[in-house]
């Protein structure tokens, strides 16, 4: 992320934190099974995309590495269905200059010294 007028930062996960939010998706995934290739016209194109069944109960989804950053096309479910309106490519990046690693200590010390200026008499 990067604030107008300061430098970028990377807000590392806690540790354990990755392992923590791909196991859910990794045991959601086993429950797909790949049906074959197929050619998806949407709002936003035709793509040519892998088409997935959910084993138990109803699902369907369409996926292709050409959208990111999810790659899903089109998904039917009961009652429910989405679809990919727009395929933005041309997105620029907004961050300049180098990433730091945020470091939570630094920026409390840069917090309290900044109260302290701000409590002093003129």
């Amino acid at each position: 992320m990067q604030q107008p007028g300061q430098p970028a930062m990377e807000l590392p996960l806690p540790a354990g934190m990755h392992e923590r939010m791909h196991k859910p998706k990794e045991e959601a995934l086993e429950k797909w099974r790949l049906t074959g290739s197929e050619s998806i016209t949407v709002p936003a194109g035709t793509f040519s995309c892998q088409h997935w069944k959910k084993d138990e109960g109803v699902g369907d989804v369409w996926t292709t590495d050409k959208v990111s950053p999810f790659g899903m096309v089109k998904y039917v479910s009961s009652g429910e269905t989405m679809v990919l309106i727009k395929d933005i490519t041309d997105a620029q990046d907004h961050i300049t200059g180098p990433v730091q690693t945020f470091d939570p200590e630094e920026k409390k010390r840069q917090m309290m010294e900044k109260m302290q200026r701000q409590e002093k008499p003129q």
